[in-house]
């Protein structure tokens, strides 16, 4: 286990056995939080690939083999950025150099927990799932009906008003008709009554009280033949009104027939649409792709100050854990492994022939290891050979 730790740390093995213990348990502690942040890299990495293959009968095993790459790649950065970090000169030197180190654990942190944290609030995020695909749903059945009731109100425009106009004609027609009506009914009464003086004339049983057809009777005929001829126009001019008015009608009647039946295949065709868009959601399943659970957690952070806080420190979480590493070493003073690695480094720059950098000095006396003096002359040591070097090479 601790070979395993001290690899995962990206230290060299062999170095840390000639450090003291303590040394040696930092690396552990180090090499232990990269192996976990590349195994919760690969258990996050997994969850959201789940819900890019979730729909297949086995779509576990892509996520599985995806999320397992992802996790060794997460793991193998992480171990890179870690052993990268040699240190070298004063505290700022080292720091700038930790900068874009911290920058790419920081982007890691946010990748890292984002799926986790979809995971932790799935009840939530489900919820919000289910409103969000009924609203858009109804938000698409609107979008259906407000088309169709647009080519509803146009056919409407295009056929109502000519209804109308018939329907005023008739309107009209049929007026003119019950005051012709009414007129010819007053006709006939005074038809009727002027055939009967004439009959009354020739019987003699009016006030002439002469049997036959005088002037009186032959006037009284004449005015029955008035009567008669106004009686006829009448009649025909009610029977022309009743035909033009049957005509309307039957105009009407087809417009309205036509009409309603757009209206009717229309409605058809709108309902069609909408049971067609639900059998479409229907076929596709729950709403619930990867981008749709991001955008529901956002809008459930958003609205409610207590999940934006679980979020917010879950992210720190993850933030902490994979900058820890980092602010360890930045942090941590100059130990015996950088001691040992800076004066290998510089053997292997100097080369053979060159001035030997000598020991650490808590490899010369185990109990001086904190001595600054030693430490000091260590440090001149190995810039002055430095400095030869680069003279030599110019």
């Amino acid at each position: 286990m601790r070979d395993f730790l001290i690899f995962c740390s990206g230290a060299d093995k062999n170095i840390l056995e000639q450090c003291p213990t303590p040394e040696m348990a930092k690396y552990e502690g180090i090499g232990g939080t990269v192996f976990f942040t590349g195994l919760f890299a690969m258990l996050s990495g997994g969850y959201a690939l789940y819900f890019v293959f979730h729909s297949g009968e086995y779509a576990f095993l892509p996520a599985i083999l995806l999320g397992m790459i992802w996790g060794l790649f997460i793991f193998n950065l992480d171990r890179y950025i870690v052993s990268s970090m040699v240190k070298q000169g004063n505290f700022w030197s080292y720091f700038n150099l930790a900068i874009p180190r911290l920058a790419l654990a920081i982007l890691l942190a946010i990748v890292i927990s984002t799926p986790l944290e979809l995971k932790l609030f799935e009840t939530e995020i489900n919820a919000e799932l289910i409103l969000k695909g009924q609203i858009l749903i109804i938000s698409q059945e609107e979008i259906i009906r407000k088309k169709y009731k647009a080519q509803e109100d146009a056919i409407t425009r295009r056929f109502q008003p000519a209804i109308n106009a018939i329907t005023v004609k008739i309107d009209n027609l049929t007026k003119e008709s019950n005051e012709l009506e009414s007129k010819l009914s007053k006709e006939k009464d005074r038809l009727h009554k002027l055939r009967q003086d004439v009959t009354y004339e020739m019987e003699g049983k009016s006030n002439t009280k002469k049997k036959g057809c005088g002037s009186v009777c032959k006037y009284k005929q004449s005015l029955v033949e008035k009567a008669e001829k106004e009686v006829n126009r009448l009649e025909q001019k009610i029977k022309a009104l009743e035909q033009a008015i049957a005509s309307l009608r039957k105009n009407k009647e087809e417009s309205e027939k036509s009409f309603n039946s757009k209206i009717k295949k229309l409605h058809s065709s709108e309902e069609n649409e909408i049971n067609d868009l639900k059998q479409k959601w229907k076929n596709m399943g729950k709403y619930d792709g990867l981008a749709a659970r991001l955008e529901a957690l956002g809008e459930l952070t958003t609205k409610n100050d207590t999940l934006w806080f679980a979020y917010l420190f879950i992210t720190l979480l993850f933030f902490t854990i994979e900058t820890a590493p980092i602010f360890v070493k930045l942090i941590s003073s100059k130990g015996p492994y950088d001691f040992i690695l800076e004066a290998k480094n510089q053997r292997a720059i100097d080369g053979p022939g060159s001035d030997p950098v000598p020991d650490p000095p808590f490899i010369v006396h185990e109990k001086q290891k904190d001595n600054p003096i030693w430490r000091q002359r260590y440090e001149d040591t190995i810039r002055a050979n430095r400095e030869r070097k680069q003279a030599g090479g110019n």
